[in-house]
């Protein structure tokens, strides 16, 4: 163990130990005190008459930053600024004869670092040489403290203290000496009244005994102010309420002149000094009760010495009730913590610092800093730990109250009734300002700050030079009327003080203005309001009354009764209190009367004033709503005597306040329901002006919905916390907006979001901007497909028309053929090559077949469809030249479903091609199609009826479960150039014929879609058809062709008069009427008409069949079309035809089609 070595032939205690001549009993004392210097927290310094260093703790060194060495080759003058060598003498003198000091001096580290200690300083003696022993403690934190509080109380008591109040001056006799203005006009008089007047008979007879006891101890000096309220009355009768803050106004020698009295507004001074008290003393307790704790253990962790400082810290009586104890187990709070804490001791040697928490004896937590070290025997044995204990529990709340303290201020400084600015004295610029200053001048902050009032224009020029002339004389000004100019233009007159004021250690200037814009209004209009108080007894407005309780009627009734409430006042002035009750509406009865009870058992005076709001019934039955203010007044036997006051129709106040709450509701639900997005911000800009960024404000569900940005992560935070890519433009063209107000409306895309938003800003406020916005990323989505789509549709127009030419074309080819073949007969040798023509003919109508199916869309037009035939075929067509194998399983009795062929054929198509692409490397696709019943309370929503069921499964990748439910969704697509629309259109094709879509799969095991399509429930009229396959039907009879190519009209004409029939052709549909009309005048009818459903540039099939059959009910009509899978052919008999004949037809087709529906009609 080192021991403590002294400089310039110091006491010697380099071997204390093992002296001789000391008893082993003062030896251990002497190791004990020496490792209290080495541990303890403060610094220990000792110093001889010269000024040198002779001995330096381990906080010294730590602190200094110099090694023990060093420091013992120095003076005092090296590291304490303070006591340069010059002053050092004097201060030796000082200390020599006071025999200790304490003092605050700056230290200075090798670093430079200077910080306050606390020093406390004892003259010491030894073999005929002088010392110093000094501890030092590092008193930095509490000056910032202290300072910090001076400085809250120093700002707090100006404010206060300038205020503007009503102000008088009282004589030891009760008698107003002076008064100011504004007290005057508080009692209702003129100055001249309020002077020489007696200040009791001011003061409302029930409160004149209020405060005697302290007003008296005030007059006899035993106490410098009183504080208390008061209940004045005015010159007119009426009262108020007031605080009354007084203090003696005395001479030089300190005998009392007069009473000075302040009269403001209790509640804010009551709120101020609450404030100021609970700062003070929160403070005073932090300051008072800062002290550490010396403890020392055995190797067991028991205490073997602590200092009386540890009983008062952890709530023991004594010292003994403290040795012997285990530390651990008693005083921590957790006992694991302080192994942790040995543990780390243990590793280190020693600690600084080092925060835990002890167990009081109440069994409260109590946080402390340990600064400890290990006791070790001279063999390195483990003897114990000894260390001090700093309780910052209290310094720890320190901080949290100087912080409340601060808030305090700040919210009395922001919401103080008068007008606060904080400027340089130099420049005169604005350096601080409250919310009342910029609500009177019409400034915000931001435009204030940094500027100067002849900048703002707020003041001339000469009406600033006065004030600083005031200023130069007297330091300050005082209560000096000055003209300002508001923002709009407008004068305002106010009341100016200023102080000089230390923030932050530089002198400002903090002046406080009361706006008496009103008062000196309100003294230009004294006699206009003298005039109008006579007057407001006969107003409409107000309602004057006296009612008399014991004589049952109204003493006095005011003109306004009767204009109000439509009731005589001569016929009104009998009703008692009793029959009063009626007026009042049924559910304000009971709480107002209520009330009255409880005023009255309540009342501590003859006399009790109260407000009350409630509903009068009127003369005609209706309504009105009143503020009745009102005094109820008691005799001396405490019965209630009569009621006097004022009643106040607010009924379009009360009107308005619903209107109010109704329209805040509706704009409130409007906003968290609307569907676009809001975000309020607040822009940021640079020293230059320029916007450089934009905070968040407020936010809608909305927002967060279309962005996905939650408003807890955003308000408060600027854009580019939130989105750091966000480009420059944006922020400028929101700058923009915020400064000149000049709306903009524009759409945007997010690249942090990818999105595109529609987006509207304007200003809302100086240097905000609102943003609404609607997410049009469907929509733009939706444009492009709509644009793809008529694209589409362009060509499938173009392929419709094709398809209706080249089937006219097809129609004049296998007409002929048919014709020739008939003409040749069976065993010409050229009929086999005519089979082949006509065969090659049926694959070209096929072709025309699926341009027919791509041009159409829109709902099915349904038939009965051979279900077996079409998946077959769209399986082979499908899987054609791939190394996918396809299996077709069905029902021998398959049913046939009314469907449109074409549609369902796409979803077959659609579910093939899917399954093909899955198997990439081959595999087998199988397709089962059964009957299928579904019941009423099945699984299925379907309506109960007969239908089919068709399962398409592969073998291919499977698809994953979490995109399962997504998968008919428009748009969703796992593949790199699909679309997302290929499973939207079977589901959308299926739904649109009654059906239902199913889908299973396990991710890596292939897929299953189930479809579920209405059968056809009619009758198939096959064998009408099958008896005339291939066989020319004849008949007779006249029959009428429209068609708009000739060579059709001819090819027609030539097939039906080989059949036997009587033909005449025109070529549009007017025609057509025109002459079906002429044979029935003619007495030769037609007995069947044959039209055409489309002709370009004249009236088609369907217009002409309606006029024919409003001629001719019975008339057989057929519709002609190369358009087969024109909704008029499925559904030709809702149009007025009779039966259908597709191009390209043949001469059996056309001869047997009428030939059915000629036999059908006779």
């Amino acid at each position: 163990m080192t021991t403590p070595q002294f400089n310039n032939g110091a006491p010697s205690m380099s071997d204390p130990v093992s002296t001789s001549n000391i008893a082993d009993a003062d030896r251990e004392s002497l190791l004990a005190a020496y490792h209290a210097l080495e541990t303890a927290r403060d610094e220990v310094l000792w110093v001889d008459a010269n000024g040198c260093l002779i001995y330096a703790n381990n906080s010294a060194c730590v602190a200094l930053e110099y090694s023990r060495d060093e420091l013992m080759a120095m003076t005092v003058s090296d590291i304490c600024p303070d006591f340069p060598p010059d002053l050092w003498a004097a201060h030796w003198r000082y200390l020599k004869a006071a025999g200790q000091m304490v003092l605050t001096v700056s230290q200075r580290s090798r670093s430079g670092k200077t910080s306050p200690v606390e020093v406390s300083a004892a003259f010491m003696q030894h073999d005929g040489r002088e010392y110093s022993c000094a501890f030092m403690r590092d008193i930095a934190d509490r000056t910032r403290v202290e300072h910090d509080l001076d400085d809250t109380r120093h700002q707090l008591e100006i404010i206060f203290d300038t205020m503007q109040a009503g102000i008088i001056l009282v004589s030891q006799q009760g008698i107003i000496t002076y008064a100011n203005r504004r007290m005057a006009s508080m009692f209702g008089c003129t100055l001249d009244e309020l002077i020489g007047s007696s200040y009791p008979e001011h003061t409302h007879p029930d409160q004149r005994d209020v405060g005697d006891v302290r007003m008296r101890r005030l007059i006899d000096g035993e106490i410098d102010h009183v504080h208390h309220e008061r209940h004045y009355i005015r010159k007119d009768g009426s009262d108020f309420w007031g605080h009354l803050s007084g203090r003696r106004h005395e001479d030089a020698q300190g005998n009392l002149i007069s009473l000075v009295g302040v009269i403001a507004d209790i509640t804010e001074i009551k709120k101020a000094q609450q404030a100021i008290q609970v700062s003070e003393e929160r403070y005073r307790t932090i300051i008072e009760n800062m002290q550490d704790v010396y403890y020392l253990t055995d190797s067991e962790g028991r205490l073997i010495m602590v200092s009386p400082s540890g009983v008062e810290m952890l709530g023991y009586d004594s010292v003994d009730q403290l040795l012997g104890c285990s530390v651990r187990d008693n005083f921590y709070w957790d006992p694991e913590e302080r192994d942790a804490f040995l543990h780390n001791l243990k590793l280190k040697g020693k600690v600084s610092g080092y925060e835990l928490a002890l167990r009081h004896r109440n069994g409260s937590q109590l946080p402390v800093a340990v600064s400890s070290h290990l006791v070790l025997a001279p063999d390195g044995t483990f003897m114990g730990v000894e260390g001090v204990y700093h309780d910052i529990s209290r310094f720890r709340q320190a901080m949290d109250q100087l912080k409340a303290s601060e808030d305090k201020f700040a919210t009395a400084f922001n919401q103080a009734p008068v007008l606060i600015i904080i400027s340089g004295i130099e420049d005169g610029r604005c350096l601080e300002v409250n919310d009342r200053f910029c609500d009177i001048f019409g400034f915000s902050r931001q435009e204030l700050l940094g500027r100067t009032s002849l900048e703002l224009g707020l003041i001339s020029s000469a009406e600033r030079e006065r004030m600083m002339a005031v200023f130069r004389r007297d330091g300050r000004i005082r209560d000096l009327e000055i003209a300002m100019t508001a923002r709009d233009g407008r004068l305002v007159y106010c009341l100016l003080s200023v102080e000089r004021v230390s923030i932050d250690a530089e002198d400002r200037l903090l002046s406080i203005a009361l706006d008496i814009t009103t008062r000196k209004q309100d003294l230009e209009a004294l006699d206009y309001a003298n005039e109008c108080f006579t007057q407001a007894l006969n107003g409409s407005q107000h309602i004057l009354y006296r009612l008399n309780v014991k004589k049952g009627g109204y003493d006095y009734l005011s003109p306004a009764f009767e204009q109000i409430t439509g009731y005589g006042v001569a016929e009104f002035s009998g009703t008692g209190l009793e029959r009063l009750k009626d007026y009042f509406h049924p559910h304000d009865r009971e709480r107002v009367f209520a009330l009255i009870d409880q005023v009255s058992r309540t009342r501590t005076g003859r006399t009790v004033g109260f407000d009350v709001e409630y509903r009068f019934r009127k003369a005609d039955n209706s309504y009105c709503w009143l503020h009745d203010s009102t005094r109820a007044c008691f005799d001396e036997q405490g019965e209630l005597e009569c009621f006097f006051g004022s009643a106040h129709d607010i009924t379009q106040r009360k009107r308005a306040e619903d209107a109010l709450r109704e329209s805040e509701q509706r704009y409130r639900t409007l906003f968290d329901t609307m569907q676009e997005g809001f975000a309020l911000h607040e822009i940021i800009c640079d020293g230059a002006g320029r916007p450089v960024d934009y905070r968040f404000l407020s936010v809608n569900a909305s927002f967060e919905r279309l962005t996905g940005l939650s408003e807890a992560g955003l308000i408060g935070r600027t854009v580019l916390e939130v989105l750091p890519a966000t480009e420059p433009y944006w922020i400028e063209t929101y700058g923009k907006v915020a400064l000149t107000g000049e709306p903009v409306f524009f759409e945007n895309y997010s690249r942090e979001l990818d999105r595109h938003y529609e987006v509207h800003a304007y200003r809302p406020s100086p240097g905000c901007f609102a943003a609404v916005f609607s997410d049009v990323t469907e929509r733009r989505i939706l444009q492009q497909e709509r644009e793809k789509s008529q694209r589409l549709s362009s060509l499938g127009v173009l392929a419709g028309g094709i398809a209706h030419d080249f089937n006219n074309i097809l129609t004049g080819i296998i007409g002929n053929i048919s014709i020739a073949e008939m003409q040749l007969g069976q065993g010409h040798k050229a009929t086999a090559r005519l089979k082949e023509c006509q065969a090659a003919a049926r694959r070209a109508t096929e072709l025309t077949q699926q341009l027919l199916t791509f041009a159409k869309g829109g709902e099915p037009v349904k038939h009965a469809v051979d279900t077996g035939r079409l998946i077959n075929e769209s399986l082979s067509f499908c899987l054609l030249g791939s190394n996918v194998k396809g299996t077709f399983v069905c029902a021998s009795d398959l049913w046939r479903i009314n469907a449109d062929a074409g549609q369902i054929n796409q979803v077959l198509n659609n579910l093939l091609i899917n399954a093909r692409q899955a198997m990439e490397a081959g595999g087998r696709v199988s397709v089962r199609a059964e009957n299928c019943e579904i019941h009423k309370g099945d699984s299925l929503l379907l309506e109960p009826s007969r239908y089919v069921r068709i399962v398409v499964e592969d073998e291919g990748c499977g698809i994953p479960a979490a995109e399962l439910p997504r998968i008919f969704d428009p748009y969703f697509t796992t593949k790199e150039r699909g679309t997302g629309l290929g499973l939207t259109s079977v589901y959308s094709i299926v739904h649109r014929h009654g059906g239902q879509v199913e889908v299973s799969s396990v991710a890596g095991r292939g897929a299953t879609f189930t479809i579920y399509l209405p059968a056809f429930d009619g009758n198939v009229d096959e064998e009408a058809h099958k008896g005339h396959e291939g066989v020319v039907v004849a008949g007779k009879g006249r029959i009428l062709v429209m068609d708009d190519e000739e060579m059709i009209r001819d090819l027609a004409a030539i097939m039906l008069e080989e059949a036997g029939y009587l033909v005449e052709s025109c070529d549009d549909g007017s025609r057509a009427v025109a002459r079906f009309m002429q044979a029935r005048v003619a007495g030769t009818p037609f007995d069947a008409v044959i039209l055409d459903l489309t002709v370009p540039g004249g009236m088609g099939g369907k217009t002409a069949a309606a006029l024919i059959r409003e001629q001719d009910p019975d008339v057989v009509l057929l519709v002609s079309s190369g358009y087969s899978n024109d909704p008029i052919m499925a559904d030709f008999l809702r149009y007025g035809f009779s039966g259908t004949v597709a191009k390209p037809y043949t001469i059996e087709a056309i001869t047997g089609e009428l030939s059915r529906l000629l036999a059908g009609r006779s």
